[in-house]
């Protein structure tokens, strides 16, 4: 009489079967794909450039002008998916901290050397660009909600907030030399930070309005 043996599975085996696949929003993968066949598209098309996938000179929109916001878009909703399972799987806020700022200075750091080449010029070299910017919105936004843990209703009383002080310094706000309200290329808060903070290091110096 034969014995019926057990087969008991190899521990690599066990391990993998007990550990929870990372939880991932199909949707997100799907824009994500969608936003950097767009950018290919934008960046790279042949021809005379068609205006709508042209950046408008000052005011208004295009298609291509979304692409960044979409980008954005993509990084804050992947943050909680990627925490979610950080923290599920015991990793403290020091673990976190260090993470999210290796990643953000990596993206920071990358976005700077494709600005300088190839002349790697550091002396003119274009600090700000799409990388830098997302690393920036990352980092913040990784912050707040690793540390912060707010509500819904929370998120979007912080988010509303900083909108309306945005919008009141822009309108309302005196700029040195210009006034308040004057939302021209050369007379807004932004291009006034922009001039004393990134002077020398822009892309392209802007030239007063006609």
């Amino acid at each position: 009489m034969r014995t019926a043996q057990l087969e008991t599975p190899a521990p690599a085996a066990a391990t993998a079967a007990s550990t929870p696949r990372p939880e991932r929003l199909l949707s997100l993968d799907v824009f994500r794909g969608f936003t950097l066949l767009s950018m290919v598209l934008v960046n790279s098309h042949p021809g005379p450039i068609y205006a709508p996938i042209a950046h408008v000179s000052w005011h208004g929109w295009t298609f291509t002008d979304l692409i960044f916001p979409f980008f954005v878009f993509i990084v804050g909703a992947a943050i909680p998916y990627s925490f979610a399972n950080r923290m599920a799987r015991g990793e403290t806020g020091r673990q976190l901290f260090f993470r999210i700022l290796r990643r953000s200075v990596l993206l920071f750091v990358v976005g700077m050397l494709l600005n300088a080449y190839p002349k790697f010029d550091f002396a003119t070299i274009r600090v700000m660009n799409v990388l830098q910017r997302i690393a920036i919105c990352y980092f913040f936004a990784s912050i707040l909600y690793v540390y912060l843990r707010l509500s819904t209703r929370s998120i979007l009383w912080l988010f509303g907030t900083i909108l309306v002080l945005y919008f009141v310094l822009m309108k309302f706000v005196p700029v040195p030399g210009h006034g308040a309200g004057i939302l021209e290329p050369t007379t807004n808060w932004s291009n006034y930070i922009d001039r004393h903070l990134l002077a020398g290091h822009m892309q392209t110096p802007i030239k007063e309005p006609k």
